[in-house]
């Protein structure tokens, strides 16, 4: 059952990396750089048969501007075909905890981990009603929501990533009607209602973010992306970045046009912001202003990052049986808030900043036999 199950797994990745090689038409962009179009064609080639590196992390790590070898280029990144095929190996057996928003939430909850309030879960046929433990039927909905009547609200599906149907709204309740407020459109609940009959969903309170980031970009949560590695002996922090959304946005999702912000680790600082190229579709100079609001953010210190980077130590020592998560933290105005853990995450976020592949990290992954 386990070589089956891993077997599964590689096939699943394989055809993820073949979808995402595919999808993405690095041809139009060989045009916008000082290189070759022969060199940049074969580096993209080359770079995923040989080294597992996908065109799209090629253009979003610039590294047509290095005039190195191909070989001595990749060096410090860890490979496209490593976060698509091993890396997720490790937690394997227990990802569940990060791939169930519900599961996560019933799991960390038990611990003093600050987390936003869940509501309740809610299928086809009903839900359950976190406070209470309360069971209820679908026909009970409206008043299930007149209890969270004024509350700006965030609407998740169970499972997903890269914030796919996830909706941000206000539950309004006038007289004996229900509704909710999407992108300042109003939704009877019995419309919306219709998405608990295809998918299971949580409803999560939506948190207050810090004044700080809020001057930067107030349409979203702009969330910090860290990473841990965790052997049940120390807890290694492996990069980290911070999403701003753009474009009146109430999603901070990197491959739908919000900024991917490094940060300096040991200060806290931010550095300068990148958009992702399958996004733009066009070769960007990295910015240190967000484009809409024009505030400098390049330099600017992020609020409770040591508290942030203690949140997270704490919650991986809570967690042994899954070394690798990739945290999803929001900072708020009391500290951080752990929104959620993902087991597979987006390397090419963080490394667009920086390599991954130090002495460090090759260690720890050579003790669950993963070569990186």
């Amino acid at each position: 059952m386990k070589f089956l199950s891993r077997l599964e797994y590689k096939f699943r990745t394989f055809k993820e990396q073949v979808g995402a090689f595919v999808e993405f038409n690095f041809f139009k962009l060989t045009h916008q750089t000082d290189r070759s179009f022969l060199l940049q064609v074969w580096e993209c080639l080359w770079g995923w048969l040989r080294y597992g590196l996908l065109p799209k992390s090629y253009y979003n790590y610039r590294l047509y501007e290095d005039r190195a070898p191909l070989s001595q280029k990749v060096r410090s990144y860890v490979s496209d075909h490593s976060y698509f095929s091993k890396l997720g190996q490790v937690n394997m057996r227990n990802n569940v905890i990060l791939s169930n928003k519900w599961v996560f939430h019933n799991y960390f909850d038990n611990y003093p981990i600050y987390l936003p309030k869940c509501w309740g879960y809610f299928h086809k046929n009903g839900g359950i009603w976190t406070e209470t433990g309360e069971v209820f039927g679908f026909e009970e909905l409206p008043a299930i929501f007149k209890r969270m009547d004024g509350h700006k609200v965030v609407i998740k599906p169970i499972r997903g990533s890269s914030g796919s149907r996830i909706v941000v709204a206000d539950v309004l309740c006038e007289e004996d009607r229900v509704s909710l407020l999407v992108s300042g459109a109003k939704v009877p609940l019995e419309e919306f209602a219709l998405n608990f009959k295809k998918s299971n969903y949580i409803i999560e309170e939506r948190l207050p973010q810090h004044s700080a980031l809020n001057a930067i970009y107030p349409h979203s949560v702009n969330t910090v992306r860290i990473n841990t590695l965790y052997d049940t002996r120390e807890v290694k922090l492996w990069g980290a970045i911070i999403k701003l959304g753009t474009g009146s946005a109430e999603i901070d999702n990197w491959g739908k046009g919000s900024l991917c912000v490094g940060i300096d680790m040991e200060t806290g600082k931010m550095l300068t912001g990148s958009h992702d190229i399958f996004y733009s579709k066009q070769i960007l100079a990295p910015i240190s202003v967000h484009p809409d609001t024009k505030v400098q953010f390049e330099g600017v210190e992020l609020p409770y990052w040591q508290e942030l980077k203690e949140t997270v130590r704490k919650a991986a020592q809570l967690a042994p049986i899954l070394p690798y998560i990739a945290w999803d933290v929001a900072i708020t105005p009391e500290g951080p808030c752990i929104i959620e853990g993902n087991g597979r995450s987006d390397l090419s976020m963080v490394q667009v900043h920086g390599g991954l592949n130090n002495p460090e990290a090759k260690e720890f992954w050579r003790q669950f036999g993963i070569k990186i």
